[in-house]
């Protein structure tokens, strides 16, 4: 296979690998956004006796303040989607062969075929520098470190700043496509959604409705993840 195909083709197993585990990933973050909400109230960044929020599975969070939700959903999402992430991107250095190379601990890059004791990415010398190579591990970690944060920080963002936009898209279009939806001087939501029906394509613009923003936020955040962890290499 060329060298060039083999890492396109990881990253795309990567990327299938992700997508699978995509779903529970996303309950178990919500279930420690939950606790984190909870835990927040407890130390006293929440205030119990405020007005409320809304509800998340069983539990009453509170509506201020607004920066609790950014940092709680942005560390839900980096708890909730950690394993996947690391199961992926381990796969993704497998599958393109290159796991367990040294990497030069100034800039990553391989050591591999060295004809003199020097970095051939960025010239570092190795004679004499006891840490100027690295496990691969580290880097690794390193990278993952950076690819995880930039996960969570894409992830929350779209969820907070877009869900609304995002389903205000899904129904302008969704009526444009013919479905119905209910106004009583505002947008009425049904069991399965904002559109009334139970054909084929009204179960889809529901389907839309529901888990747009989520499908949004994970391919917004995975491309985030992935961007960043080949600019840290």
């Amino acid at each position: 296979m060329p060298w060039r195909t083999r890492p396109i083709l990881a990253w795309l197993l990567a990327g299938l690998v992700a997508v699978a585990l995509a779903y529970p990933s996303y309950w178990l973050s919500l279930y420690t956004l939950r606790e984190l909400y909870r835990l927040f109230e407890l130390v006293g960044l929440m205030d119990p006796r405020g007005p409320l929020g809304g509800q998340l599975l069983g539990h009453n969070f509170q509506r201020h303040p607004a920066w609790v939700h950014w940092v709680a959903g942005g560390l839900a999402a980096a708890l909730g989607f950690a394993p996947a992430l690391a199961l992926s991107f381990a796969l993704a250095r497998r599958a393109a062969g290159r796991a367990r190379p040294t990497l030069c601990g100034r800039c990553g890059g391989a050591l591999r075929g060295l004809g003199e004791p020097r970095c051939p990415r960025c010239a570092d010398p190795l004679v004499g520098r006891p840490d100027a190579s690295w496990p691969a591990r580290h880097v690794h970690a390193r990278r993952f470190a950076l690819a995880l944060a930039a996960f969570a920080l894409v992830h929350v963002y779209v969820t907070r700043a877009h869900t609304d936009g995002i389903r205000a898209w899904v129904v302008e279009h969704g009526q444009a496509a013919g479905c119905q939806a209910a106004h009583i001087s505002v947008l009425v939501i049904g069991p399965e959604g904002p559109f009334w029906g139970d054909d084929v394509k009204t179960t889809a613009w529901n389907f839309a409705w529901r888990h747009g923003p989520c499908i949004a936020a994970f391919a917004a955040a995975w491309g985030a993840a992935v961007s960043a962890h080949a600019l840290a290499g």
